[in-house]
């Protein structure tokens, strides 16, 4: 146990996930800051470290949004609140076991408590959103995170919802060995943005007992595959980056057929319907990346020969989203995307998801084919069940 001096020499880091996520960080960092507080620790000692990842910067209205304003008030505020993605300033604390090198946010390196603050959802790549992930690639810097995802170039596997994941396996091994998590708090929210569950304790075991509060809210019940599907991207859907969930999603219910029909190939179409208000956001070259031949990003990054005007980042993601393309047609119906950009990526345009869906039976060669839909795409996980009486589309 500390005694009273040591409480208030004490450093705090809490981190909180950024405007991609609904987290209620402005209930939930009152009660955190009362009880560091109450126990001694000083104001001006705890930090709060918005967890970018990868993620651009967020907007004063953004941290209003998530914090309150009074905590997003710098003048009046108490506690620093640092929301910053630059990777220049960054304190090394080590390599871990599996290769990677821990480059992390200052404030969380110096700090005897590190408390994580996020939202359990489906992830295309680690299972499930929350626990460690607050800390990679939450307030890592590019190097750490690009060695992180760099196996991914090597994996094919849709990972949306399992918890076997190698990528979860690799960073709570980080977490544990490098960085280290003393607490977390997770929320699992509703469709509608309400509290369902809330979870709190060990990075790790209080995270599984939140996973499976997650997948009675977002695990939805297919009974079988369609040759069409519609997956909207909401609530995911502020850009490009953050949409791709619901082609994990979306990918999960489709029938994945390739016939060749004289010289016109039939293939299942998925339908990816995002608003992307942010467009590109952070990776202005995302589109580009993802509209390339995979094999050819993948000996791009294996000869570490990636073009200056793209990133690490959004060519590994980029073999991903290339890989999808080759297993079926995806079409784009969106607000803030355009047809160039749509062209860019490889992607069918529409105006409308009726339109959309009318091309897409025209390429299956059948009018009356059945459309599976996805409302919340980038929040769902299809669980495929059975396959019974097809339902009406």
């Amino acid at each position: 146990a500390r005694n009273d001096n040591q409480v208030s020499t004490l450093k705090v880091a809490i981190l909180i996930d950024d405007a991609t996520r609904c987290t209620p960080a402005h209930l939930i960092l009152p009660l955190l800051l009362e009880s560091l507080e109450q126990a001694g620790v000083l104001p001006a000692h705890i930090s709060i470290v918005i967890a970018l990842g990868t993620h651009r910067p967020m907007t004063p209205k953004e941290i209003i949004t998530k914090v309150g304003p009074q905590l997003a008030n710098h003048e009046t505020s108490p506690y620093p609140l640092i929301n910053d993605n630059s990777t220049h300033a960054t304190s090394y604390m080590g390599t871990s076991q599996n290769g990677i090198p821990a480059h992390v946010q200052p404030a969380v390196a110096n700090a005897h408590l590190k408390i994580g603050v996020g939202q359990i959802l489906p992830h295309m790549n680690a299972g499930y959103s929350g626990g460690g992930k607050i800390v990679l690639p939450g307030v890592c810097s590019s190097v750490t995170v690009e060695t992180f995802h760099a196996q991914e170039v090597q994996m094919t596997e849709n990972l949306l919802g399992n918890l076997e994941s190698p990528i979860r396996r690799d960073l709570e091994q980080f977490v544990e060995e490098c960085v280290g998590l003393d607490f977390i708090v997770n929320v699992i929210m509703t469709a509608d943005h309400q509290l369902y569950k809330c979870v709190a304790g060990h990075f790790i075991q209080a995270h599984r007992v939140g996973v499976q509060y997650a997948q009675e809210i977002y695990g939805v019940p297919v009974p079988r595959k369609y040759p069409i599907v519609v997956a909207s991207a909401y609530p995911k859907d502020m850009d490009l980056w953050q949409a791709t969930t619901a082609i994990a999603a979306g990918e999960i219910m489709l029938e994945q057929q390739q016939q060749q029909q004289g010289t016109t190939t039939t293939r299942s179409t998925l339908i990816v319907v995002a608003h992307a208000w942010d467009r590109h956001s952070a990776y202005p070259d995302f589109a580009h990346r993802m509209g390339q031949d995979p094999q050819e990003l993948q000996a791009q990054f294996e000869a570490d020969n990636i073009p200056q005007s793209s990133s690490k980042m959004t060519t590994i993601f980029g073999i991903s989203m290339g890989r999808y393309r080759q297993k079926f047609q995806m079409a784009l119906v969106s607000e803030g995307l355009t047809k160039q950009d749509a062209d860019t990526m490889g992607f069918l345009y529409h105006e409308t998801i009726e339109e959309a869906v009318e091309v897409a039976r025209q390429r299956c060669g059948d009018p009356q084919a059945p459309v599976g839909i996805l409302t919340h795409g980038g929040i769902t996980l299809p669980l495929l069940g059975p396959v019974g009486e097809d339902p009406q589309d």
